[in-house]
């Protein structure tokens, strides 16, 4: 009979104190090798993982969509548009939608509509008169002072809401032209879920 055995039934079937030993000094190896494999493994997929956020959140013209990564010094005002107490991205029939402008270095013209389902474009501004509100320049954030109201027309579902800041006035046709890239300024474009 073997060391080993003879411990064993001296133990009643249980782990002899060697044993005992044996096993928590093979655990003790085994967890002190796990961190650099863990280690490894998050070295190898974080930048992937960083770089595919940036890609996936980068579709937003000039980076300015809400919540976008941009470099310090960026010369692109941020838009943005939101429901107040609300989670990001969503609004309910009846809530006000607000719009934000950030990091303007030139002053000039908020216009915006919106694009829901198959409707009718909704347009915020330029208003049915032709007014559009203006933005101040400064580092922070400006509010514009009028807000929207998510109604009927907007159903529920995915809207996709189209924000300009342009260097001048101009006409709801303009506006639909610099959308196509006829015109200088900022655009954004963001998405809401609007629910009942």
């Amino acid at each position: 009979m073997d060391d080993d055995s003879l411990r064993s039934l001296l133990a009643g079937g249980r782990l002899s104190g060697a044993q005992r030993e044996r096993v928590l000094a093979g655990a003790l190896r085994r967890s002190q090798r796990r961190p650099w494999r863990v280690v490894g493994a998050l070295a190898l997929v974080l930048p992937a993982a960083a770089a595919v956020a940036f890609f996936v959140r980068g579709g937003a013209e000039n980076g300015s969509e809400a919540g976008h990564l941009v470099p310090k010094g960026s010369p692109a005002p941020l838009l943005s548009a939101r429901c107040p107490g609300r989670a990001s991205g969503t609004c309910r029939t009846g809530d006000r939608l607000i719009f934000e402008v950030a990091a303007a270095k030139k002053p000039g013209f908020f216009a915006a509509y919106a694009e829901c389902g198959a409707r009718e474009r909704i347009w915020y501004f330029p208003t049915a008169s032709g007014a559009l509100p203006q933005v101040a320049t400064g580092d922070g954030t400006a509010v514009i002072d009028q807000a929207a109201r998510i109604g009927a027309e907007h159903g529920v579902g995915r809207c996709a809401l189209h924000l300009f800041l342009l260097p001048e006035p101009a006409s709801r046709a303009s506006v639909l032209a610099f959308g196509q890239g006829a015109a200088d300024g900022t655009k954004a474009d963001v998405v809401i879920e609007v629910e009942h």
